[in-house]
């Protein structure tokens, strides 16, 4: 609606109707069909903005969500940040042209450094990887599933090598 949040009820209600009468669709009747079709979702737009910021629950609701994403945001910049001090520290370590300085941009250290990422993101957003465990956890499966634990199964396998 173009008002800061701290706005009072009855400057809300006016930048509200003038966006409403800016974009009612009744005053885009006559124009071409996309024109229309924007303005009727400019028009959705400021009604819904209206009433989120009347409703005190809502608006709550909505300034948490802002929050939220703006914190996100920071981190994903951080993060950013901290990869590109990493690849300018790297560069200054090595000399140019070095061996050390060719594996970053491919292979397996880039693919290493991608995966490093891309599970920083997914756990800052909340994801957890089912197939990341701890040994405990490791070996609890390793028993469910072959009925006995990874040592003694490699110990038998070892006798039947020596002895045929």
């Amino acid at each position: 609606l173009g008002v800061p949040s701290s706005a009072s009820a009855a400057e809300l209600k006016k930048a509200y109707r003038r966006e409403a009468m800016k974009w009612h669709p009744d005053r885009h009747a006559s124009e071409p069909a996309g024109a229309r079709a924007a303005a009727e979702a400019k028009f959705k737009r400021a009604s819904a903005a209206y009433a989120i910021a009347t409703d005190p629950a809502a608006r709550s609701q909505w300034e948490r969500s802002r929050a939220q994403d703006a914190a996100r945001r920071r981190q994903q910049a951080d993060w950013e940040a901290h990869q590109r001090q990493g690849q300018q520290q790297g560069r200054s370590r090595a000399g140019a042209g070095t061996q050390w300085q060719q594996r970053q941009g491919s292979g397996a250290d880039a693919e290493w450094r991608r995966r490093q990422a891309d599970e920083w993101r997914r756990r800052q957003q909340g994801y957890h990887d089912p197939f990341r465990m701890t040994p405990e956890q490791a070996e609890h499966f390793f028993r469910t599933v072959f009925g006995q634990s990874p040592r003694h199964m490699f110990e038998q396998m070892q006798s039947q090598m020596r002895h045929g």
